[in-house]
């Protein structure tokens, strides 16, 4: 597979923890620790899918979303957000949202869907 996903997310254990599993899935995890540093990863390294954090101290993960999404070589970038809670002010968002905790299957399936999804809408 050898795929670079961008996980995004303020919490160390969280990252570590989705790329352990990314790892042993085959994909390649690519880490930051806020919207600012996935900006930099994401202006400098290709990536095939973006799972972000919601609720991060900085910026909101939407403010990523809604970022790549004006950029049109990153608005094709399939994007998935996690959350511990929805806060109520956040807009209405056009990506999946996985809730944590979450278990290995759950985010595996997320993430096979999307990128599915996104080899579909390329070939179409």
């Amino acid at each position: 597979m050898n795929q670079p996903i961008l996980v995004i997310d303020d919490e160390a254990d969280v990252r570590e923890s989705l790329a352990d599993l990314l790892e042993a899935n085959g994909f390649v995890p690519l880490l930051a620790d806020s919207v600012n540093a996935a900006q930099l990863v994401l202006h400098t390294t290709p990536v095939d899918l973006v799972i972000s954090d919601v609720n991060m101290p900085e910026e909101n993960g939407t403010v990523l979303r809604d970022m790549m999404r004006e950029r049109p070589e990153l608005e094709q970038i399939p994007f998935i957000l996690m959350t511990g809670f929805m806060p109520t002010t956040l807009p209405s968002v056009s990506a999946p949202i996985l809730f944590k905790p979450f278990n290995s299957n759950e985010m595996l399936n997320m993430i096979h869907d999307a990128l599915r999804c996104s080899r579909r809408d390329i070939l179409h």
